[in-house]
């Protein structure tokens, strides 16, 4: 039976799914601008389209009346309908977050009639699973992001900031940092989501220094390591597949 799950509900035991139509891979928009004097275009980005996916279902009930298989069909359909993108899965390692659009037209045949549901994904990267490592104060730690495109962690920690540098922060293959300038010589909570770039102490609003980066993580190997003050870290990443 195949995975359609929407919005915690698990349609494969209401329709039948009867094809998924989708790209292997997101569609890339080139942005190519033309400068004079210069053959071609330089490219100024090529940023992922929103994806949309099409599924074709079946559902089957005890009449031949078209008026109560539509009513059927629309009991079910309602459920899907959305005011934002919700949770879809058609597989179970991995799900994207998804809307339904369009009208659900029906094909009727005797006793069953096939829609064709259109969803539509702002964000075309899938969503895998979630993973979490602690840099101990004072300390790193190894490990491996899954997937095929960068996650974006966030990073939430009793820290306690460096006497000499007045921050705490922690680097990212002796390479990126975040730190942040803690206003306090006593730990305070930290949290930092790169993805949302938000930046809290104690609750309130805040922002990383602006000698610091937003952290990316790329599938592989990786270290973050404790780059000023001390205070353990939790690291939570939830890794990305095209």
């Amino acid at each position: 039976m195949a995975c359609f799950v929407f919005d915690g509900v698990d349609y494969s035991s209401l329709i039948d799914v009867a094809s998924i139509d989708m790209p292997a891979l997101p569609t890339a928009a080139a942005d190519l601008r033309t400068a004079t004097g210069r053959d071609g275009a330089l490219l100024a980005g090529n940023p992922l389209e929103p994806l949309e996916i099409k599924v074709k279902a079946r559902l089957a009930i005890d009449s031949i009346d078209p008026r109560e298989i539509q009513r059927a069909w629309a009991l079910v359909a309602a459920g899907m309908r959305t005011e934002g993108p919700r949770q879809l899965n058609l597989t179970n390692d991995v799900y994207r977050m998804a809307v339904l659009t369009d009208a659900v037209p029906l094909e009727y045949n005797s006793y069953s009639a096939i829609a064709e549901l259109t969803f539509v994904c702002p964000d075309p990267v899938a969503y895998g699973d979630e993973r979490t490592v602690t840099v101990p104060s004072g300390g790193s730690v190894t490990f491996e992001v899954g997937g095929t495109y960068p996650a974006k962690p966030t990073i939430a920690a009793d820290a306690v900031r460096d006497g000499t540098s007045e921050v705490w922060g922690v680097r990212l293959d002796d390479g990126d940092y975040i730190h942040v300038a803690t206003g306090s010589s006593s730990a305070r909570e930290v949290e930092v989501d790169s993805d949302r770039r938000t930046c809290t102490i104690e609750g309130d609003p805040s922002m990383i220094t602006t000698d610091s980066d937003w952290l990316v993580l790329d599938p592989g190997m990786h270290t973050l390591a404790m780059d000023k003050g001390t205070g353990a870290a939790t690291v939570t990443f939830v890794e990305r597949w095209l």
